[in-house]
């Protein structure tokens, strides 16, 4: 590490230099200094192309050499104004959400605010937006003030983990220019902070708020604040930031399961065996999340065609959670009765006597620490424009956790596998809160932790030429080493030991109970609440839990064939070229290019051999050279009308974490099949040919209708496929990634908004914003390990989504209600068991509401609402009528905020 900083820190020193032998002659140049914002990259925080193009948020328009001053957005129409201007004025197709002021964003955290954009989906999960997908697919790449920016052994960051309230902008890049970083199939999201001298003097600014959620029924504090000022100096302007947020949030999930159908006993009017599901029960899902978000930029223009700035970013995140699981083992009992489903062998609901059964406690302590340090700097000189960055990236994830198996016999034991899509277990002659009727059964004990860092150089450079058609061409080099390691202890349980009953009544403070009225009550369960360990008492007392199950005291060390080490060297080089003319009065602009990209990589890690227990290193030094066109053209057709075509070509390598071979193995039991997870190493870049084209008609500053058509053809799309394993003769399950062959994703965009102004001046403050999306895929897959590819879905891709807000503004009050649905989607192929073996989600849709009103200019109350119909998700095993997964339900929230500017 000390010789990457050694490296980044010469980098710097190099920067600073050139810019100080720069700086005389670009005061020659100017003649005198000026306070005008130059407008770069540096300044929005967003991509070369973004500031070439996104006015009035992000600069000057391509082919020009005129800037435009940030506008600074306050309410929520200069909101959506600002938004439409920065797709109506850029060559890319990108969509974008613009704050309405300092520290107030739509939503809590960028995943939840990304829903909102025409293409987005999310998959929600701990009360928030847990994955995003662009255009149905999580490929993509992340920036913040267009930087790389990522997730320990991810290839992006986890944007949830980044608090709104820093944010000033975020845009959705779903084409591509040479000058953006390769990395991204479904696109590339640039997030825009904030940086001194987008401010005229002091700004301080800040908010209050409570977040209160009525399934945890918990209030917790959140709040934010911004200091930032700039003087005007006899070496130039100078400017420095300091943006702060925490977040706290204290949610519960609640679930009812049914897991995969095993092989029962026969069926005696079929000759069958009938189709058991293994396992079945309940999970309450209690967290306890907190964020912390740390902004610092400086900057220092000496005149009006030099800058320079340094940003400082910190995300941390940290996740207490205490999972309650009551599980129903239906084939551990004498089977009394049952009945099936007409004309199948699955078992719809059955009885059975002296049944085991479980209550488990996981508790979880993780942490995430992300850090990074950028300088760079931008000179112009007569036509000749030069920008440069050095990043330094840091991202450390720790993880502990304690699992405690508690059992007991149940003397009656009858379940209802389908009853409303929902499994409902009853039990008769046991008092399940009770800690007298439950043994300890099995013990987990384990911790781990991944490591990432990227040191990152860039300089990009910009020649304004004299040409008819050609405007200019930008030349740029990139420089990344990035590191991912990872470790963690074995995961294997360690049981009670044989012949011993340690009653949970004989550990005072072990037991506690699951949080009552499961479900809201809603779904007639039985089993609404039972007893459980304490999360508080297993993370304190784990060595004396230990003890009892005969292990020395002490965290299990890390386990050598778990762990895993890569490097990569990238090294990438474009040539862009921006053209500007007119066709029969018709602008036309845009730009072409093409990025090389040269990857090299060392992997090595463990991985256990089919059939032994043995371990065999993994070692391997791939390297990827890829050639990556792209072509982006925007025609004025008549007034406010523009068609825009793009076309190119993207990569994306796999997560260092999808290529670490370590295998974990949950054991089997009488009634359980092993089951585990592993990566694979032998995994490929993703390739993908792009092609997109759009009509957008701009009727007014926040008025306007557009349509995009959009096409990928993709090769080596990455998915998780369950692969029957056997290692010392014991068979297991084991999910892992594979390449998948050949596949295409296609789909049309259709996006509305409007103020209503021409009603009258009553309700000339409602406006609408609506989208949908509708996506066809497909990618040729496995059905089975061994067998011929097939025709499959591609995973997570909703065919059909929308979005549909009303908006409300006029003086000092203003209003949102937001409604996002999308239709169902495959969550995972090959999930074992004799039941169908595709996961499939019900369709789902939520309602959020927003609210604020201005007690004076300075001071602006807020309300918001998230999840107000409480929508219970479902999902199931090909058939929801048949095979009932999961339901489950999240936590209502209701905030209430304070917003100042001092």
């Amino acid at each position: 590490m000390s010789a990457r900083l050694q490296l980044l820190s010469s980098a710097a020193v190099a920067t600073v230099l050139w810019g100080l032998t720069c700086a005389s002659a670009g005061a020659q140049t100017a003649g005198s200094q000026s306070t005008a914002p130059i407008a770069t990259a540096a300044d929005t925080g967003s991509t070369p192309q973004a500031a070439a193009g996104a006015a009035p948020e992000a600069g000057s328009t391509p082919g020009s050499g005129n800037t435009v001053n940030e506008v600074v957005v306050t309410g929520l129409r200069a909101s959506l104004q600002g938004a439409q201007s920065i797709r109506r004025n850029s060559t890319d197709i990108v969509d974008s959400i613009v704050a309405q002021d300092i520290g107030k964003f739509p939503d809590n955290t960028v995943g939840d605010a990304l829903q909102r954009i025409t293409g987005v989906q999310i998959t929600r999960a701990a009360g928030e937006a847990s994955s995003v997908l662009v255009r149905g697919l999580p490929n993509v790449t992340t920036e913040i003030n267009g930087r790389d920016i990522f997730t320990t052994t991810g290839r992006s960051v986890s944007l949830s983990d980044l608090p709104a309230e820093l944010v000033s902008g975020l845009d959705v890049y779903k084409t591509v220019s040479a000058d953006q970083l390769e990395g991204g199939i479904a696109g590339l999201i640039n997030i825009r902070l904030r940086r001194p001298l987008d401010f005229d003097g002091l700004e301080v600014a800040g908010t209050v708020r409570g977040i209160y959620g009525d399934q945890r029924d918990a209030l917790d504090p959140n709040g934010s604040l911004l200091v930032s000022d700039r003087w005007h100096t006899g070496i130039g302007d100078v400017g420095a930031l300091l943006s702060l947020s925490y977040q706290k949030r204290r949610y519960l999930d609640e679930t009812a399961f049914n897991f995969v159908s095993i092989a029962g006993p026969t069926n005696p009017a079929t000759g069958q065996p009938l189709q058991i599901p293994q396992t079945t029960g309940d999970i309450a899902a209690l967290g306890d999340r907190t964020r912390y978000g740390a902004n610092f930029s400086a900057q220092w223009r000496p005149s009006n065609n030099l800058e320079f700035y340094f940003d400082s970013i910190y995300t941390g995140y940290r996740n207490n959670t205490s999972n309650d699981y009551f599980i129903g083992i239906p084939g551990a009992g004498n089977l009394q009765s049952f009945t099936t489903e007409p004309g199948s062998n699955e078992v719809a609901s059955l009885s059975s006597l002296n049944n085991f059964t479980l209550t488990s406690n996981q508790a979880f302590e993780a942490r995430t620490d992300t850090f990074q340090n950028a300088f760079g700097g931008k000179w112009s000189h007569d036509r000749l424009t030069v920008t440069s960055d050095a990043s330094y990236t840091y991202s450390i994830f720790q993880q502990r956790d304690v699992i405690l198996d508690t059992r007991f016999n149940a003397p009656t034991y009858a379940v209802n596998f389908l009853q409303n899509g929902t499994p409902n277990s009853v039990l008769g002659g046991v008092d399940v809160t009770s800690a007298n009727n439950f043994d300890l059964n099995q013990l987990f004990d384990d911790h781990e932790r991944q490591v990432g860092d990227e040191l990152a150089l860039r300089i990009d450079a910009t020649y304004d030429l004299d040409l008819p058609f050609i405007k200019s061409v930008t030349v740029g080099f990139r420089y990344a080493y990035r590191t991912a390691n990872s470790e963690a202890s074995n995961g294997n349980g360690i049981p009670a030991p044989a012949g011993s009953a340690i009653s949970a009544a004989s550990l005072p403070g072990l037991g506690t109970l699951s949080p009552a009225n499961f479900l809201g009550g809603d779904r007639s369960l039985a089993v609404t609440q039972w007893f459980n360990a304490d999360p508080q008492y297993t993370l304190s007392h784990t060595d004396q839990l230990r003890a009892l199950f005969g292990q020395a005291p002490g965290e299990q060390p890390y386990d050598p064939a778990l762990t895993f080490h890569a490097t990569q060297h990238s090294y990438a080089g474009y040539i862009k070229a921006n053209f500007d003319f007119s066709v029969a009065d018709h602008p036309v602009t845009g730009d072409f290019g093409v990025r090389v990209v040269d990857t090299d990589e060392s992997l090595l890690g463990f991985q256990v051999l089919p059939f032994t227990t043995n371990v065999s290193a993994v070692d391997s030094t791939p390297s990827y050279q890829n050639v990556l066109p792209s072509f982006n053209g925007k025609v004025g057709l008549i007034r406010n009308v523009y068609f825009r075509v793009s076309a190119g070509k993207t990569v994306t390598f796999p997560d260092f974490s999808a290529l670490n071979p370590a295998l974990s193995l949950n054991s089997p039991g009488p009634t359980l099949i092993g089951t585990g997870t592993a990566g694979n190493p032998n995994l490929k870049p993703t390739t993908s040919t792009n092609v997109d084209a759009a009509l957008e008609w701009y009727f007014a500053k926040t008025g306007s209708v557009t349509g995009t058509y959009f096409h990928r053809d993709i090769n080596g799309y990455i998915e998780n496929f369950g692969v029957p394993t056997v290692v010392n003769n014991i068979s297991y399950l084991v999910t892992e990634p594979e390449s998948t062959g050949a596949g295409e994703l296609q789909g049309l965009e259709l996006a509305y908004q409007q103020f209503y102004d021409f009603l009258p001046p009553l309700f000339k403050g409602f406006g609408t914003q609506a989208n949908f999306t509708y996506i066809d895929s497909y990618t040729m897959s496995p059905a089975s390990p061994g067998a011929p590819s097939v025709k499959q879905a591609l995973a997570n891709v909703s065919r059909y989504s929308y979005n549909l807000v009303g908006i409300y503004e006029r003086g000092p009050f203003s209003a949102r209600l937001a409604y996002n649905w999308r239709s169902k989607y495959v969550v995972a192929f090959n999930a074992g068991g004799d039941q169908p073996q595709t996961i499939i989600s019900q369709p789902y849709g939520d309602l959020d509401m927003s609210m604020s009103y201005a007690l004076t200019p300075k001071l602006v109350l807020t309300a918001d609402l998230a999840n107000l119909t409480r929508t219970v998700s479902q999902d199931y095993f090909g058939n929801p009528t048949l095979f009932p997964r999961d339901t489950a339900r999240s936590d209502r929230t209701f905030e209430l905020g304070l917003r100042f500017r001092l």
